[in-house]
């Protein structure tokens, strides 16, 4: 028997108590959270932001964050060309891609990945 299809769906934003995450399965249900992940790599994701992630981190710290579980998920692929990255700060509640430019100055900042 084969799976119906599904998809999941990050949604990002800020509301009264500040920004969050909702996560919608397949199923519909939605749940609130800091930080998350969908996908294939959700558990080695998720297991890294666990472990980072902090209310009180810079946001530029959140940036390199999400990009240091973006580069363990996808190993050594992670360029500029493959990656879009979008984002809600609290003072201008507006959303903004990143440009190419932008995320490659993340990148050269990320620290040197250990037992590549």
């Amino acid at each position: 028997m084969s799976r119906p299809f599904g998809v999941a769906l990050l949604v990002g934003g800020i509301d009264i108590d500040g920004p969050s995450i909702w996560c919608v399965d397949p199923s519909g249900t939605s749940i609130k959270y800091k930080a998350s992940a969908i996908g294939s790599a959700q558990e080695g994701a998720e297991s890294v932001l666990q472990e980072r992630y902090r209310d009180d981190m810079s946001f530029r710290d959140a940036e390199l964050l999400v990009l240091e579980v973006l580069r363990q998920v996808m190993k050594d692929q992670m360029t500029t060309k493959n990656i879009e990255m979008a984002r809600i700060k609290i003072h201008d509640r507006q959303f903004r891609e990143y440009t190419e430019d932008e995320i490659g100055e993340i990148i050269q900042d990320l620290p040197q990945m250990e037992n590549m």
